[in-house]
């Protein structure tokens, strides 16, 4: 994610917890726990936290949120197609089988039933 998306996020935490203040370095500080996340996951994240009517929404909260709604997509892929790869090469094994996982998080079952296909 891009610290203007960070941004963006915070905003909307803010939106649906009013009485959340925005401190001066909050911005980067949460940027350090969700820059790696995708936009989207943490929107959605947070669309679920404030529908459980917290008051207050931390950045770890958005993470784990995350965590979880990726888990279920990948639960909801299952069965996951096994990787395209030698199975003699661990590393090669190893990197489809993140990429097919990856996929499945994202929602990208379409990716996911292809790679089942084929």
């Amino acid at each position: 994610m891009t610290p203007s998306e960070t941004m963006r996020i915070l905003v909307e935490t803010v939106a649906v917890c009013p009485e959340m203040a925005l401190a001066e370095r909050q911005p980067e500080m949460w940027h350090e726990v969700l820059g790696e996340l995708r936009y989207v996951d943490c929107h959605e994240a947070i669309v679920a936290l404030a529908k459980r009517g917290l008051r207050f929404i931390a950045a770890g909260d958005v993470y784990e949120a995350v965590r979880e709604l990726r888990i279920a997509r990948v639960r909801r892929a299952e069965p996951l197609p096994q990787p395209d790869a030698d199975p003699g090469d661990p590393e090669a094994y190893r990197r489809a089988y993140v990429e097919i996982v990856t996929a499945a998080g994202d929602g990208d079952y379409e990716q996911a039933r292809r790679e089942l296909s084929a």
